[in-house]
Formats: structure tokens, C-alpha cells, sequence
């Protein structure tokens, strides 16, 4: 990307941050509605697919998949694997793009990623604003389809607090 792009890029992320915000606040708050945050003392949780194990009297969680974001009980929304405090509208800009969701969604790719889990593809819609990141099939044909990060971090958070109900059941004896 070239130092313009960059520019504009970040300038339109700074237009997004209180969007952002909000939806730090919406996964936080699902957390905090399924139990994760009294159940867990842990600072920050992945906003992703995860596996709960017991041990003992103690349950410990596995993210499942790609882990592109985590939130943080205090600082909210973040791009996982960043020193804290960075804030989001900064960690994003080398994965965002700009261009149109129509001229992208459901592309087709001959070949598959090459790493198990690739870093995070954001695509900028220079006509909505929208924020959207892609979502590849791994069966067949690798095809990109990107969908709004707002349905990616809901979907996302509430698998994990799906697997985080189903393991207290199972603890329980309640299935």
C-alpha cells in the first residue's frame, strides 16, 4: 500500500473509532451476560470459536481457530496479539483495504492459504464505509466472501459463549 493509501486508510479508521468502540462494548457486554467474566479472573478473552476443559474444579478455555480479535475488560475491542494499549485504529491499517465489497465478494482463489490460520483480510468499502472482513471456505475452492466485522465479531463471541454454556451444562449434569 502506498503512504497515501496508509493516510487515507487510517484517516477513515479514526472516522470509524467510536463504531469500534461500540462494538467492544456489544462483545464485552455478551460476555458479561454469559457469565465468561465472573466465571474467569483473565484480563483480556479471545473473540473467537473456543474449547472448555475442566480441570478439577476449574475450567480452562482453548480458542478454536483463528483468533483475530480479543477483548479486554478495560480497554475493549482489540486486534489479538498487540501490545496493550495500541490502539485499534492503528493495529488495523496494515490489514485493511480499500476498494468495494461488490467488486471482491465471492471471489474465487485457486489456491489455498498457505498458512493454517492467515492474518486478518479487512476490506474498507469506499462507497458505505463499511468495515468487512474476509471469511474463506476451507472446503473445495478456496472462496472469499467477507462479511460485516460486526456479524463476524458477534458470531464470533457468541460461539464462544455457546462452548462456554455447553461446558457448564456438561459440568452439571445438564445437557
Amino acid at each position: 500500500m502506498h503512504e497515501r493509501d496508509i493516510a487515507v486508510v487510517q484517516r477513515r479508521l479514526e472516522e470509524l473509532a467510536p463504531f469500534l468502540r461500540r462494538l467492544g462494548e456489544q462483545t464485552l457486554d455478551t460476555y458479561q451476560r454469559a457469565g465468561v467474566l465472573s466465571a474467569f479472573h483473565d484480563a483480556e478473552f479471545p473473540v473467537a470459536d473456543a474449547r472448555f476443559i475442566r480441570h478439577g474444579d476449574r475450567l480452562a478455555y482453548h480458542p478454536r481457530g483463528a483468533v483475530y480479535f480479543s477483548i479486554n475488560r478495560k480497554s475493549g475491542l482489540a486486534l489479538a496479539g498487540q501490545d496493550q494499549g495500541t490502539p485499534l485504529t492503528n493495529a488495523l491499517v496494515p490489514y485493511v483495504w480499500l476498494g468495494r465489497v461488490q467488486d471482491v465478494q465471492g471471489s474465487w482463489s485457486e489456491e489455498s492459504p498457505t498458512e493454517p490460520f492467515p492474518p486478518p483480510r479487512l476490506l474498507l468499502d469506499e462507497e458505505s464505509s463499511g468495515l468487512f472482513i474476509a471469511s474463506i471456505s476451507r472446503g473445495g475452492p478456496s472462496r472469499t466472501i467477507f462479511v460485516p466485522l460486526e456479524q463476524y465479531l458477534s458470531e464470533r463471541a457468541r460461539l464462544f459463549t455457546d462452548a462456554f454454556h455447553a461446558s457448564r451444562a456438561t459440568a452439571q449434569g445438564t445437557t
